[in-house]
């Protein structure tokens, strides 16, 4: 019912055949012979180049941070590292290998005639790979934190230990006994 009491007949004042309530629904875009519609391959080909781009941004960032981390222990300046501090290096960029997955590494990444040296050519893609595919985990927070108090904890047992042993040991000269 409209204001005046008359009923709505779902038609303009002036009887236009439009309806005066609520919009029809719109009709769907026009769809492409395979149900996509049209410039859907222009956004997926724009949102295609935007991802390589975000990679090549993040590989970029990983190339640097291995530089840095790698020119930390080349010590002559001559793209290569001790193996010994292979590593040191994976550790310094964030990630916690095994024992095992750094002998791999390692293996991985050595001359054909192990030479006791990585050279950064080799070491670069090996490593990068390792960063996108987030292949050895960070140690979680927690478990450092406990690592930690443990290390504290012991560490103050151990010096009470140690005082408690110094004063014994000097009880038999305070007291003059043996």
């Amino acid at each position: 019912m409209t204001p005046l009491g008359l009923k709505n007949t779902g038609l303009g004042s002036r009887g236009s055949g439009k309806p005066s309530g609520p919009r029809a629904p719109r009709s769907r875009a026009p769809r492409g012979c395979h149900g996509h519609l049209p410039g859907d391959g222009l956004r997926t080909k724009m949102a295609e180049e935007k991802d390589r781009e975000g990679t090549e941004a993040i590989v970029a960032e990983f190339h640097k941070k291995i530089k840095d981390a790698f020119e930390v222990f080349d010590h002559e300046t001559n793209n290569t590292v001790d193996v010994r501090e292979i590593g040191t290096i994976i550790r310094s960029l964030g990630c916690c290998p095994t024992e095992g997955e750094l002998h791999d590494f390692i293996a991985e990444v050595e001359e054909e005639e192990p030479t006791g040296y990585i050279r950064y050519e080799k070491f670069l893609p090996v490593m990068t790979r390792v960063l996108l595919e987030r292949k050895y985990r960070p140690i979680a927070e927690d478990v450092l934190l406990r690592a930690f108090e443990v290390s504290l904890f012991l560490k103050r047992k151990w010096k009470k230990c140690y005082l408690l042993q110094l004063i014994l040991n000097q009880i038999p000269s305070i007291t003059g006994t043996t």
